[in-house]
């Protein structure tokens, strides 16, 4: 938070400024904006997303000079430092000021916006290269630490999960706000031991959990390591095969930056099924949601408005409750994964198999399509009609065929 002491001097200074960019609008259009620093999926993904579209969309993007100022109390410092070396930055405490005074005085064709708040709603991310990069010497200072960790002829698999220490240990006001996407490490290990048995390597990365991963010679709980840094959140991630994700927002550097492939599992809201079906060869795993014992199918999901609830209690207030996946569930479904990016087309058991996977995105594309106006859509501009040839993404199809009243 900006002081008492820095708003009062710099009060003047920051009145005049938007004063000046007032005189000089029909000039050219000054734009302000924060990047919000303490989630990781946020800092890096506005970011990214904002870049992606100013610099390869120059006509849907008007013509404007852009400052920016960090927010938060915390971040990681690499990519703050390789963010400002591309973009207009103002001292932190000014430029926030001067964007508290402008949506006080509702000049809001000088702010910029969060830019879908990093969620890559148009399949832009893996057609773009990232403006965030490792230099030469980063690569060499990243392979002097890894050769000491795993084993480079092994195959690296990147886990992300969470449960409440984090935010409860950085985020004190907000409770247990996304408890509902907490799931158990335990779960995984069943997938873990498979990945392990079959050469690969996993990593658990992250920062603060309340269960150590279990390990071995081939899986490794970074997130309890003394060598966490900065650096490495960012570095080992540019090493993986693929990743194994819950959607916490940890793994958008293996997204944003690397283009990594992988799957979600535990995933919700289901609203992220928007970005997250851009990733190649995706394979989806939700969570189950049940309403008077009864599962919620995914047209229910769609008229119940349940789409993007990202509150706990949310869920909650209708009396939702919320199961998560199977060791087993977690298992299949990243053999189908990896089956699935190795032939770059799924090959179903059984024509039902293929016919409940054309169900699930006919009823999604029905419903996406149907009114843009729904909380879970405000992020899409008007035109925009979801067409899933567009996506190579797929639900588990285990999870299809052993829930059948999903699809109802």
């Amino acid at each position: 938070m900006i002081s008492k002491f820095l708003k009062l001097f710099f009060f003047p200074v920051a009145l005049f400024l938007i004063l000046l960019i007032f005189i000089l609008r029909k000039l050219i259009l000054i734009r302000f904006g924060l990047i919000h620093t303490e989630r990781f999926g946020h800092l890096i993904g506005n970011f990214e997303i904002y870049n992606i579209e100013r610099n390869n969309y120059p006509k849907e993007c008007k013509k404007t000079l852009d400052v920016f100022s960090f927010s938060g109390r915390f971040g990681n410092s690499i990519i703050k430092k390789k963010i400002k070396r591309k973009i207009l930055f103002l001292p932190n405490f000014l430029g926030q000021l001067i964007y508290q005074l402008l949506k006080i005085i509702n000049l809001r064709q000088h702010l910029i916006s969060d830019y879908s708040w990093g969620y890559d709603m148009y399949n832009l991310v893996y057609k773009h290269k990232s403006l965030i990069q490792l230099t030469p010497d980063e690569e060499f200072q990243g392979q002097r630490i890894l050769h000491k960790i795993f084993d480079k002829k092994k195959k690296l698999v990147a886990l992300y999960m969470r449960d409440d220490t984090f935010n409860q240990s950085m985020f004190k006001n907000e409770k247990n706000i996304h408890e509902y996407r907490n799931s158990n490490i335990n779960d995984y290990n069943l997938v873990l031991n498979y990945l392990s048995q079959n050469n690969y390597q996993v990593v658990r990365l992250g920062r603060k959990f309340s269960q150590k991963m279990k390990e071995d010679a081939n899986l490794y709980d970074y997130a309890f390591s003394e060598k966490q840094s900065d650096f490495l959140d960012i570095y080992i991630p540019s090493k993986i095969d693929f990743f194994i994700s819950t959607n916490t927002g940890v793994e958008v550097p293996a997204t944003f930056i690397f283009k990594k492939k992988g799957l979600y599992v535990n995933l919700l809201p289901y609203g992220a099924i928007h970005h997250c079906r851009w990733v190649p060869y995706s394979v989806l795993l939700f969570k189950k949601i049940y309403k008077n014992n009864k599962l919620m199918s995914i047209k229910d999901i769609f008229m119940y408005e349940v789409m993007n609830f990202d509150k706990t209690e949310q869920y909650e207030n209708l009396k939702l409750k919320i199961i998560d996946n199977s060791p087993e569930e977690i298992l299949e479904a990243t053999k189908e994964f990896i089956e699935y990016r190795k032939n770059k087309i799924f090959n179903y058991k059984n024509d039902e198999d293929a016919q409940l996977q054309k169900k699930f995105w006919n009823i999604y594309k029905e419903n996406f399509n149907f009114d843009k106006k729904k909380s879970y859509l405000i992020f899409y501009k008007n035109n925009f009609v979801f067409d899933h040839d567009m996506s190579t993404c797929i639900v588990s199809p285990s999870f299809l065929r052993n829930n059948p009243l999903f699809l109802n």
